[in-house]
């Protein structure tokens, strides 16, 4: 509890897990009758009831369902738009190059790349996420496609304003 009582300390875990999306029949629940996704938010709830500049996060994905990743991929951004750095481990680049400032990839212990996503995705073409690639092939035949796109909700949004121009040009 850091020290903190009372209405201070409610209001902060109330905070805390609305911030981590817990939902609010949840924020009563033991956590061991938790799911492991619901479980993983509650740890980071956890963390941010303590108010920290900085949040270090070991693959906070890792066993959330895809509705739930997106959610706390947004929380998190809004988390840093409110002051919170936060710094991501993780093995699935391809997820949070959308979220991502900086990239940083090691191997066997060594910093390989620092960057900025669309560097991450220009430099190194043998590892580049699928839909960063599809972006990329498209621009290469002649499409006029972003190629900073790491998702797919974004590169469909893409492929359809690009195809809403044509059909406008076309008319």
């Amino acid at each position: 509890n850091i020290g903190i009582k009372g209405e201070e300390l409610e209001e902060r875990v109330i905070k805390a897990l609305d911030m981590a999306g817990v939902r609010e029949e949840l924020h009563k629940t033991s956590p061991f009758n938790l799911s492991g996704g619901e479980m993983r938010l509650a740890a980071i709830a956890g963390v941010l009831a303590m108010k920290p500049d900085y949040l270090v996060l070991d693959e906070p994905l890792s066993g959330l369902d895809p509705e739930n990743q997106k959610s706390l991929i947004l929380k998190l951004k809004k988390l840093h738009q409110e002051g919170i750095s936060i710094i991501i481990v993780s093995h699935r680049i391809s997820e949070l190059l959308s979220f991502a400032d900086r990239v940083f990839l090691m191997e066997n212990g060594k910093i390989t790349f620092d960057g900025r996503p669309e560097e991450y995705v220009n430099s190194l073409p043998s590892t580049l996420p699928q839909i960063a690639a599809l972006m990329r092939e498209l621009r290469l035949k002649g499409i006029d496609v972003r190629d900073d796109i790491f998702t797919v909700e974004d590169a469909f949004d893409e492929i359809i304003r690009v195809q809403k121009e044509r059909m406008r040009q076309d008319s």
